[in-house]
């Protein structure tokens, strides 16, 4: 229960370990080879806001992240499913977060998987991002852990408490670093 992503009792993020490995190709090879595409890549955006010296950034870089992979994959925020959110866990980090997914993709279902493992670093994404893969496969979403108390400061739609089916078999993952350089990343099934 120490990792307590948009909980308006949330009180910093804890260390986990682990990692993932996504083997990434072209659709023509992978049919040439026989193999099951398990997703799409479809958009991807990066920005950077300055986090650095303990700065607590001021979520435009999630914003311009965002913007740049709807962009990139040619659709609008209705056209997304969830969002893999980077969930981090932290007062500030959190409220920046959900105000910038609030603001350019609304009520979406949001996931923050930080709350199974804990922060486990530059193999945080890819780890998180099996979920989303797993849930666009399976149109169904993991519940976020710990997320208990709403907090008026993070305006987004947990999936929380117990599964949750999804209508659109399209994700959006979102990660920063402690020093600001922000990723979006889209992904699909056909």
């Amino acid at each position: 229960r120490a990792c307590r992503p948009f909980d308006k009792d949330r009180d910093g993020e804890c260390y986990g370990e682990g990692s993932a490995v996504f083997l990434i190709e072209s659709r023509e090879h992978a049919q040439a080879r026989g193999a099951k595409i398990l997703a799409r890549i479809a958009g991807w955006g990066h920005s950077y806001e300055d986090r650095r010296l303990g700065k607590p950034g001021d979520g435009s870089g999630y914003e311009r992240a965002i913007a740049g992979a709807l962009k990139s994959a040619d659709m609008q925020p209705e056209d997304i499913g969830h969002v893999n959110a980077h969930g981090e866990s932290t007062p500030t980090g959190d409220k920046h977060e959900a105000q910038a997914i609030h603001s350019t993709l609304n009520d979406i279902p949001v996931l923050a998987m930080k709350s199974y493992f804990g922060n486990l670093g530059a193999g945080g994404g890819a780890v998180e991002l099996i979920a989303s893969v797993l849930g666009v496969q399976s149109g169904e979403l993991p519940p976020t852990l710990n997320y208990d108390t709403p907090d008026s400061d993070c305006p987004v739609n947990v999936v929380s408490g117990s599964s949750q089916k999804i209508g659109k078999p399209v994700a959006l993952a979102l990660n920063q670093s402690t020093t600001g350089q922000t990723a979006a990343l889209i992904i699909t099934v056909e």
